[in-house]
């Protein structure tokens, strides 16, 4: 991973807690710790995927194991078999969405780039436009 993200290219890590689709496979010791050292050091969003651990109990394997991710998926289980999914943010990937839509220069779609939320992509949809003066 360290090697992967040298390069200061990498938008985000994206991970499940632990294996789920071959059984459950825990994650060796610090290998989560490491993952979140790693994503801050080099700008890169720590994403945790709970699509299948969440149902472990409440907040799923980043409660239970005190995860700090940017972000954190969870489908399925939320559903009770109805297709759905949820998101949730840091309050700093949260801050630099707002910046960016605030000030119209991205829309939530678009907030991203190459490395870090705070780089945004301009929003070029007319939907993004600013509203005329007789707005």
């Amino acid at each position: 991973m360290e090697a992967a993200l040298a390069h200061g290219d990498v938008a985000a890590i994206l991970t499940e807690p632990a294996l789920t689709n071959i059984g459950i496979v825990l994650p060796e010791d610090g290998f989560l710790d490491d993952l979140r050292r790693l994503a801050t050091e080099h700008g890169t969003l720590l994403m945790i995927d709970e699509t299948h651990t969440f149902s472990a109990g409440w907040g799923g394997a980043t409660r239970e194991w005190k995860l700090e991710p940017d972000i954190v998926v969870i489908g399925k289980s939320i559903g009770g078999g109805i297709p759905s999914g949820a998101y949730g943010i840091s309050r700093e990937v949260a801050a630099a969405v707002t910046r960016h839509t605030a000030a119209g220069d991205a829309d939530i779609v678009d907030v991203g780039g190459s490395a870090a939320p705070w780089r945004a992509t301009p929003c070029r949809r007319p939907r993004c436009a600013r509203p005329s003066a007789r707005s």
